[in-house]
């Protein structure tokens, strides 16, 4: 389905299946996504005003360019989601997989991504996305990992 520059607000989907549709350049304020399945669904330069995530599948989804303000992720698979040249004004993500996620240009600096599972990301040369991020023990030996460390 194609919802491209669509608009919602006030809107709580909840055990929607919106697998591979087309939300590019909408407008989410005040909404809910719950239990939803997102798997490659694009919203690439959408705009996501006081909204949330909770427990969706969103492997493989476009989020290039997306504005968040006050969004919260949580308990999410966000495997090999494309998260670059994101903008934002305060969002979280709790619990929730950052596996092979694709963050070029996206800054993390200030953000808590401690309590999710965080590998394979895909970062400039510079790092510069993590920055200033909080991460586990755990996180910091794959942040190593990236620089090109061995740990024995």
């Amino acid at each position: 389905a194609d919802f491209e520059k669509s608009s919602f607000v006030d809107v709580i989907f909840k055990d929607c299946d919106f697998s591979n549709c087309h939300f590019g350049e909408a407008y989410f304020n005040r909404c809910e996504f719950i239990n939803c399945k997102c798997v490659g669904t694009d919203y690439h330069e959408a705009v996501c005003k006081q909204t949330g995530f909770l427990e969706c599948q969103l492997r493989y989804a476009n989020l290039t360019g997306i504005y968040f303000e006050n969004v919260e992720i949580k308990k999410c698979d966000l495997t090999e989601a494309a998260l670059s040249e994101v903008k934002y004004k305060n969002w979280t993500i709790e619990d929730s997989l950052l596996v092979g996620v694709n963050l070029f240009k996206t800054r993390l600096k200030g953000m808590d991504i401690s309590s999710n599972e965080f590998t394979d990301a895909i970062v400039s040369d510079s790092m510069e996305e993590l920055r200033g991020v909080r991460i586990s023990p755990v996180q910091a030996l794959e942040a190593a990992r990236l620089l090109g460390m061995d740990i024995i």
